[in-house]
């Protein structure tokens, strides 16, 4: 088919006070026998039909606008299809068509026109004949007219054409573009895409057949055949996806199998865990070798549980990332033989890292520091350990340290096949090996993982009974459950650049040494993480607004200019290590627990928090003390499997209680910037604005343009000429400043009182009979002080004790060294009174009863003379699973060690092997001691109680 436009013959020359009318014309041409490149001129006297009321100003379009192309794409289609909509008799064969114009007749003469005189409509304007289009046939045939009358094709039909390219492309290209999406994030497997796809094309086809011009009947019905196909192709799709792979959705892609959804629900009938002996089967398979991934495979494994890891990365990363440790963290680090103790040598002095430091370069001008340590915390009164300020890096080589003593290996994907067999057996950290995969069966979980060997893709098949998710905020684990996360996103957009400078380490060592540097001047504002002021590792954390700048905006080479800018002078050395692009959230996953409770999260796999506060690794380490114990528990046959609700139940509220913390002590950090004349929401707001609004209108090249613009006019405020005391405005700025730093209302780094003194409402516990349970405190945002409790579900206070027995006779411990960190065994505190006695008894008699092992302390009062212990023997026999220890005072005005759990000597308490209190008697007057604490020890392993 050729269709072509004739030049249009020049108007005519007009005379002034003349209207002239010229005559365009348009004609399509169908030929069997001409030459392509041939176009006959058409018989004066031919018959022609008009085809279409299309006027001449829509075909000479200089230059086609988007909506020309559509018409002129949809007048190719109708005329294509023509012959195939003729009624019979059947029309001639047509070989080609041609679209001419009719040659333009000559201007008729002049009207003289009264320009006083009102015109009328018809004289001034320019009157148009139609188109007109022209069916040439060099052998006419008595049927000639017929042909002529072959379709009368008006305007509907092409509104109609029109509707049709509306209707149907843009479902089709908005599902093309979604597989592109989905090609790279495999959030969704291919079926359900294939699924949408057919929905939106069969509403668009069925729609569509009822707006086709009754003229046409048979496209109308083929519309609709393909619609209904459609619908009930639609349904098969619908019917047979929950029906593949035992439930689970696959999709594979190259080399890596991608598994999305809700995994089918299986009902055991008695709620627990299969637990396979076989070989073939490793009890924890844990994905992801971040602190709190290895913390936990060192706490299971001491516990005497099998396990394995599973890290997708081919080697561990350098990159700093977190670095504060707080004191629950570093409490915990206590009971993994010595970690604390070498962490506490291993970080720089304190003195080093102790301060805030706001300036305008780091040579420049200091607008305001904070000391983010107060004499109370280097004392060591309330935990037995101070916080500790220790890159991330560097934990992950101690943690992997305490797992070699544990028999651990480190192995690589090029490792040989039998490599498989030993890491069934656990004991086993794999690199290179990402999860892909996750089917559940009745009897275990089937893993996937994908890994690299000499250059090809390859799978490895591994099975376990439970399967725990610490691989980081992007969770591949909580992707494959389908486990969605609740919160806010996008807070922030930065990048981290982690580089060594001697020369700046040496600097701020000697004249400004401090943790963080908010730096703001008129070049750059970003913040510095001095990691270790003596290396000289800092990582430098950069505001970024995509996509009107990318990463190669932050090469080395433009990050040490920004570095020098922001230290204010030359820097002899400055060598960039890596630049990573990262995202601020505030989430927490919907659920922890999954799949039969064969699926767990713990650390940023379930919760996502910015780092104002040092949260997110140290709420991800306390999750996996809560959760090792458990799990011990349940695949000793200690406690069913409801028992891994209770991690959610109790973990979940901490975690949304310190992300809303964590969100609160970011915008407090926000607060300075905001008192200097730069508020980070109006920037955030300008830059939504120009993505969302003007984004798609200008090019990007004008974007960055106006952002960069915009940013600099905001910087200009942090001049020298404006930011002093003799500006006015400085001078208000500044006393603004030093209202929010005497206040607190700055960025904080502890939180003592959210720190140790964090407790769980509801979960593994029994609540106090006389109070009532409810909700958590609202975070305030401003450090507060721990006040030690003993009530249910919050930490075991700290205080030094001496022993009295055992061979260990006159050693001061905390009573945390009270709990094991290497079996599952609970602590029962009592004071030297028969009646306590008499509740050790019974609970040594039903901890039998319940196969756990439980450890008793006599708590006795300071001056005790050693000889007491004889006194517990005699009353405790035969059991031997005791403890005689003696309160040490730090002063004569210090607590005793009843006084600190607000409690009298008569009470009781019960400790888990988390440290956590499960339960506590405030009298010690309990009428059936035996009754009682079956009732306890039924509540707390879950033996009576139903899924939370």
């Amino acid at each position: 088919m050729i269709i072509q436009l004739l030049p249009v013959p020049p108007p005519a020359p007009a005379d002034h006070g003349t209207a002239n009318s010229i005559d365009h014309g348009v004609a399509i041409s169908v030929d069997n026998e001409a030459a392509a490149d041939h176009l006959p001129e058409p018989e004066p006297e031919m018959e022609a039909v008009r085809l279409a009321d299309y006027d001449q100003e829509k075909l000479d379009w200089s230059e086609p606008e988007p909506e020309a192309a559509l018409l002129a794409d949809s007048l190719t289609m109708i005329i294509q299809l023509l012959p195939a909509w003729a009624p019979p008799p059947p029309a001639i064969p047509v070989d080609h068509v041609f679209i001419h114009r009719l040659p333009a007749p000559p201007p008729p003469p002049a009207i003289p026109v009264d320009l006083e005189a009102e015109p009328e409509p018809e004289a001034a304007l320019l009157t148009m004949k139609q188109p007109r289009i022209t069916i040439l046939n060099p052998n006419p045939s008595p049927n000639r007219r017929q042909l002529d009358l072959l379709v009368d094709y008006d305007q509907e039909n092409l509104d109609w054409a029109v509707k049709m390219i509306c209707f149907c492309l843009p479902p089709a290209v908005a599902i093309a573009v979604q597989f592109l999406k989905t090609d790279e994030s495999h959030e969704l497997p291919l079926a359900f895409h294939f699924l949408s796809l057919a929905i939106i094309l069969s509403f668009n086809f069925l729609f569509l057949s009822k707006f086709i011009p009754t003229k046409f009947p048979e496209i109308a019905k083929l519309l609709e055949r393909a619609g209904l196909f459609l619908a009930v192709l639609a349904i098969y799709i619908a019917i047979t996806i929950p029906l593949r792979s035992n439930g689970l959705l696959g999709r594979k892609t190259r080399t890596k199998l991608y598994s999305v959804g809700c995994f089918q629900s299986r009902a055991f009938s008695d709620s627990k865990i299969i637990i396979d002996s076989n070989d073939t089967v490793l009890p924890v398979l844990i994905v992801g070798a971040g602190p709190v991934g290895l913390v936990l495979s060192i706490l299971l494994t001491k516990l005497g549980i099998k396990c394995s890891v599973l890290e997708k990365n081919k080697a561990f990363s350098k990159h700093p990332q977190a670095h504060f440790i707080n004191n629950r963290s570093m409490e915990v680090f206590r009971k993994l033989d010595g970690l604390a103790e070498e962490i506490e040598r291993s970080q720089p002095p304190v003195e080093l890292w102790r301060k805030f430091i706001y300036c305008t370069s780091l040579t420049g001008s200091i607008l305001g520091s904070v000391d983010q340590m107060q004499p109370q915390d280097l004392e060591k009164v309330v935990s037995p350990v101070s916080v500790a300020h220790f890159s991330q890096y560097k934990l992950v080589g101690l943690l992997l340290k305490q797992l070699e003593k544990l028999n651990f290996n480190v192995c690589s994907s090029e490792d040989s096949e039998s490599l498989h067999k030993d890491f069934l057996k656990g004991k086993k950290v794999l690199m290179g090996h990402e999860c892909v995969s996750i089917n559940a069966t009745d009897q275990c979980m089937n893993v996937t993982a994908s890994f690299l060997k000499e250059g090809k893709h390859m799978e490895r098949n591994i099975r376990c009974n439970i399967l725990i998710g610490t691989d980081g905020a992007g969770s591949t684990v909580r992707k494959l459950a389908g486990i969605d996360l609740r919160g806010e996103q996008d807070l922030q957009k930065l990048v981290s650049v982690h580089f060594l400078s001697r020369d700046l380490g040496d600097y701020l060592l000697n004249e400004r040494p401090g943790m963080l540097f908010f730096i703001f001047n008129t070049e750059v504002i970003g913040v510095l993480v001095a990691h270790d002021l003596k290396q000289g590792e800092f990582v430098l954390q950069l505001p970024f607004f995509p996509p009107q700048q990318n990463l190669e905006d932050f090469s080395p080479e433009i990050c040490k200019k920004l570095i020098i800018k922001l230290v204010g002078r030359e820097l002899s050395n400055v060598d960039v290590i890596d630049v990573k692009p990262w995202v601020m959230h505030a989430e927490v996953a919907e659920k922890y627990v999954c799949c039969d409770s064969r699926i767990i999260l713990a650390g940023d796999a379930a919760h996502r928090f910015p780092p104002a506060g040092g949260f997110g690794m140290n709420t991800g380490i306390q999750d996996a003390h809560n959760l090792a114990w458990k799990i011990a528990s349940v695949l000793k046959g200690l406690a069913p499997s409801s028992i891994l609700h209770t991690f959610e139940t109790e973990r979940k509220q901490i975690a949304i209680f310190n992300t809303a913390l964590s969100v609160q002590n970011f915008k407090a950090a926000m607060a300075v910037p905001s008192a200097l004349g730069l508020d980070p929401t109006v920037a955030n707001s300008v830059h939504q604005i120009m993505n969302k609004a003007v984004g798609p209108i200008l090019p990007s090249v004008i974007q960055r343009a106006v952002l960069d613009g915009l940013f600099k006019v905001g910087r200009a405020q942090l001049s020298e000429s404006l930011l002093n005391e003799s500006n006015p405005l400085g001078s208000s700025r500044l006393a603004k400043l030093r209202h929010i730093f005497e206040e607190g209302k700055s960025l904080q780094l502890q939180f003592p009182a959210e720190d140790l003194g964090f407790r769980y409402v509801k979960g593994a516990l029994v609540p106090d009979s006389d109070c009532e349970v409810g909700a958590l405190e609202a975070p305030t945002g401003r450090r507060r002080d721990y006040v030690p409790s003993a009530d249910p579900g919050s930490k075991l206070p700290h205080m030094n004790v001496r022993v009295l027995s055992t061979s260990s006779s006159g050693e001061i411990i905390s009573t945390l060294d009270l709990v094991s960190g290497d079996k599952i065994e609970f602590l029962l505190i009592i004071a030297p009174l028969e009646a306590s006695y008499d509740l050790s008894r019974a609970a040594f008699k039903v901890a039998d009863d319940f196969k756990v092992s439980i450890r008793v302390c006599v708590m006795w009062p300071a001056g005790t003379i050693k000889e007491v212990h004889i006194r517990s023997k005699a009353a405790l026999a035969p059991w031997e699973n005791y403890i005689d220890v003696m309160e040490v005072k730090r002063s004569s005005n210090s607590l005793s060690w009843w006084s600190i759990c607000q409690m009298t000597d008569k009470g009781a308490i019960l400790v888990r092997p988390d440290d956590h209190i499960a339960w506590r008697v405030k009298s010690g007057v309990i009428e059936n001691p035996d009754l009682e604490m079956k009732r306890v020890f039924s509540t707390v392993l879950g033996s009576t109680a139903g899924q939370c």
